[in-house]
């Protein structure tokens, strides 16, 4: 079966700034306050690490 867990993550910039980033996004994700593109509440982990790669990638410093 196709785990989940086996396909490689999005590539995240190897920063201070984006794992920073990375850091808040996870625990927003795990509080349940993290809301995707569309505005909806993420579920799943791989949504968040997504979104945190994307952002960090942009830089983009305001949250909402």
């Amino acid at each position: 079966s196709m785990s989940e867990h086996g396909r490689h993550m999005p590539p995240i910039p190897d920063s201070p700034k984006a794992k920073r980033k990375m850091h808040k996004v996870m625990r927003e994700f795990k509080q349940g306050t993290l809301k995707s593109g569309g505005g909806g509440r993420v579920k799943k982990r791989k949504q968040a690490v997504a979104i945190a790669a994307s952002e960090a990638r942009k830089g983009r410093s305001n949250n909402g």
